[in-house]
């Protein structure tokens, strides 16, 4: 009866050990995944411009060109938008510190003053485009106007630093993007869907390609509207809600929806960045 209340105790002994060492290689590789995890995370910042040059609470060329030589000195890599979105979609790599620039498609952002900054320090440059604007800019008369036209568009197209993204056709005219009173989710879906799918058609037929980014206007984005782009075929699309961009980490599952960081005040960029 000893011997067998001896083995008996043993066996216990034994079991409980068995335990132990298996909680404290299940912490311990917890605690690995979580260490793995975190290292994991990577966050890369997109800038949104508006307004470069022009007033209208937009920064000026001068300050543009200080941003640049700041990401530049704090060892950024240029990237496009499509870049960070092509990384999310394909769970691959982008340099450690990486920035894109998006900025509005006027004719001074891309050929003037703007467009030699980003050519001079060979950056690169996500162009927002306006179909309703463009198109009126090349049917007019006027070589003033302020918004580029499809030729523009089309040449600048070919050189490396710039890329170009939807912003709707009628979008950002009259408020265009809000759903109206009484208008189903249907409805509204299509009319956006129309809207936007127009824009694609305008740069395949005056360019020759079309955009794998869209960008909401100026104040379009909202919960109903970002569920409809969700479901194009977009790689992604540039939001206005404020913050860096996770590659890794807990909102990867928001892969189409970007985050970005509006730079059209007097802040400075270390204070943004940083």
């Amino acid at each position: 009866m000893i011997i067998l209340k001896g083995l008996k105790i043993g066996n216990l002994m034994i079991i409980i050990a068995v335990i132990a060492v298996y909680i404290c290689t299940a912490v311990l590789t917890r605690s690995g995944v979580n260490e793995q995890k975190t290292a994991n995370i990577q966050s890369v910042v997109i800038l949104r411009y508006n307004n470069i040059d022009r007033g209208e609470g937009g920064i000026c060329a001068d300050e543009f060109e200080k941003d640049i030589l700041y990401l530049i000195n704090k060892g950024y890599t240029p990237v496009f938008v499509s870049d960070i979105a092509k990384a999310l979609k394909d769970g691959s790599d982008l340099p450690k510190k990486s920035a894109a620039l998006l900025i509005d498609g006027y004719t001074s952002s891309c050929s003037g003053k703007v467009g030699e900054i980003i050519r001079n320090y060979r950056f690169k440059a996500t162009v927002c485009v306006y179909g309703k604007q463009t198109e009126y800019s090349s049917n007019s008369a006027d070589t003033n106007e302020k918004y580029l036209r499809w030729k523009e568009i089309e040449i600048l197209n070919q050189d490396n630093c710039f890329e170009f993204a939807n912003g709707g056709f009628a979008l950002l005219q009259d408020k265009t993007y809000i759903q109206r009173e009484k208008e189903d989710f249907d409805s509204y879906r299509s009319r956006m869907i129309r809207d936007i799918y127009e824009m694609q058609q305008l740069f395949i037929e005056n360019c020759g390609f079309e955009p794998v980014i869209f960008t909401f206007a100026q104040g379009s984005e909202n919960d109903s509207l970002v569920r409809i782009i969700s479901r194009c075929d977009f790689l992604g699309a540039v939001g206005t809600q404020e913050g860096l961009t996770q590659l890794h980490g807990e909102n990867r599952s928001q892969r189409r929806h970007l985050k970005c960081i509006s730079r059209n005040t007097n802040e400075n960029i270390r204070d943004i960045i940083e």
